[in-house]
Formats: structure tokens, sequence, C-alpha cells
């Protein structure tokens, strides 16, 4: 009965340690502050690392899938334009994570900071990292509006309604100069395109994620198990954390801040209600 009981438990841990086999390669389009490291921390442990791809920043390579024959999960800031190109669509299985707008930029923008803070300016400026630069040096309202073209297009692209832009691009990299107009074409297109994803899921409940993965590879998923960085408070915790701090330097910034997302606010929301219906 005991020899029973130990090969049975020996069964279960290699089915949990044991590589899995992709029918599929695996594209997961991390967005910045969703909760990737999490989901990126499951991956590594179910597939072997010698099918994961290396690139998981956008400007790590020219292609945001070099050698992709050799593998079968591309993970991280990557870009989507190429997808089409390269791979047949039924062969791969395209998802992202979204989290609601004024919590992200909140979140990113805490982040940054922090992160700016611990690593010092000599190492900024060593390693050119003009972003946290500009936000060590200024105020909230000069970070966000800034006067320098350059930076004004760093905010752009990080920042303005970076959802919309990301799914109507398919790529990190601007193409639409600093993107403060939006079309209801523009939009229209971007909420085609990311409803074309095979899931899409949300950062306050990973289970719909987990199951769909569950369903597509028959193996389990647990994300909430391999929490990293990720809030566990109220959604928008961050929002009301940043909306405090950035309204003590000046009375209505936050509203101001808010602007530069009020069209991702609504993206999000009609994504979030149509995939509630669904899941």
């Amino acid at each position: 009965m005991k020899k029973k009981l130990v090969r049975k438990v020996k069964s279960k841990l290699e089915k949990i340690t044991m590589p899995i086999r992709l029918n599929k390669k695996i594209i997961f389009l991390h967005i910045p502050k969703t909760a990737g490291q999490s989901i990126q921390n499951v991956f590594n442990q179910k597939i072997d690392k010698n099918k994961i791809s290396p690139i998981n920043v956008y400007d790590q390579a020219q292609s945001s899938y070099q050698n992709h024959e050799k593998y079968s999960y591309f993970g991280g800031h990557i870009d989507w334009d190429e997808v089409e190109h390269i791979f047949q669509r039924e062969n791969v299985f395209i998802f992202t994570v979204l989290r609601e707008p004024r919590d992200r930029l909140a979140s990113f923008y805490l982040y940054l900071k922090k992160e700016a803070e611990n690593f010092g300016r000599d190492y900024l400026e060593k390693h050119n990292k003009i972003g946290m630069m500009h936000l060590l040096d200024n105020s909230i309202e000069d970070y966000f509006f800034p006067s320098d073209t350059k930076l004004r297009h760093f905010i752009g692209d990080m920042y303005r309604d970076f959802y919309i832009r990301f799914f109507l691009q398919k790529s990190y990299r601007t193409k639409l100069g600093d993107f403060s107009y939006i079309s209801p074409k523009d939009i229209n297109k971007a909420l085609e395109n990311i409803n074309s994803l095979d899931f899409i899921g949300f950062i306050d409940d990973l289970r719909p994620l987990e199951k769909k993965l569950e369903t597509e590879f028959q193996t389990k998923f647990n994300f909430s198990e391999n929490k990293i960085n990720v809030n566990n408070s109220t959604v928008n915790s961050k929002w009301e954390v940043f909306k405090h701090i950035a309204n003590k330097e000046r009375s209505g910034l936050s509203r101001d801040i808010e602007k530069l997302i009020q069209n991702d606010v609504e993206f999000y929301e009609k994504i979030k209600a149509s995939r509630d219906k669904s899941y």
C-alpha cells in the first residue's frame, strides 16, 4: 500500500515537473505591469528552457522572433506585427493580459521611479536610460508633460493610450507620431485586432486564462501561486496612491494625466464587458 502511494505521488510530481510538449507555438504579448513576470515564471517551469526564446524585450534584437524555428515559446515586451509573416495562424496560440489603464499607468510610474532611485544617476547615464533620468530630474507634471520633443515621444510611447496604439500598430515602435489624436476608425481597428487573439486575460482574475491553457495544452497552470510584483489589493489602489501624490504636487494634476489614457479606459471597459459575458 505504501509503495503504491509512493509511486502515485512520484507519478504526479513527474507530470508537474516534466516539460510539456507543445502542439503549437505560444506567443505571450506581455504589456508592462500586467503580471507578466508571474506568468513568465510559470511557463519557465513548464517548458524546456531550450525551447524558450531569450528575446523578451522588443529592442533586444532586430526581430522579436529570432530563430523562430528553434523555439516554442515567445514572451515579453515583444512586437506582434511579425507573427502573420512568420507563422501559420493555426500553428500559434497568442494571448495577452490587460490591467485597468489608470492602475497600469500608476504602477508603471511608481515602479520606474523606484528603479531609477535604486540605480542612481551614474548608472542611468552610463546606460542611456533617458526615461528614468527624466523621471529623477522632474516633477510629476514635468515628467508627463515635458517640453523636450524626445521626452514627449517617450511619454507617448509608454503611456498615452498604450493599449489602443499597441493593438492598432501591433508594435512597440511608434508609427503615429505622438499619437495625440485617436480616430474612431483607429479604435475599431484596435478592437478588431485584439479580439483576433486566442485569449485575453485580466490581471484581477487569471483563472479563466489558466482554464484555457489547461484545455489547450493538457496541463495545469497556476499563476496565483507564482505572483511576482503583483498588487493584491483593490484594482485601483495603485492609482489612488499615485493620484494622492500627484494632487499634492498640484490640485487636479491627476485629472490632467488621466486624459492621456481616457481612450484606453473606454477601450478596456469594452473588452472587459464583452469577455466577462463569454467566460
